[in-house]
């Protein structure tokens, strides 16, 4: 159950470009980086997310 869970996503290289969809926060093809962390704490609004990474690396965190 993901009821109370939050997913994070990180560039672990100093960008990334990520899609985020099936949470609050979506992305569309958005560059992330290690100085602005955007993807950080966001909610699950289905059973599933998916992160899709077009480049560079991530660091993603599932927290209940």
């Amino acid at each position: 159950d993901l009821g109370d869970s939050h997913l994070s996503v990180f560039a672990y290289t100093e960008e990334a470009c990520v899609s985020i969809s099936g949470v609050s926060y979506p992305l569309d093809r958005h560059t992330i980086t290690t100085t602005y962390p955007l993807g950080v704490s966001n909610e699950f609004t289905d059973k599933e997310a998916v992160l899709t990474v077009h480049s560079g690396t991530v660091m993603m965190m599932l927290c209940k």
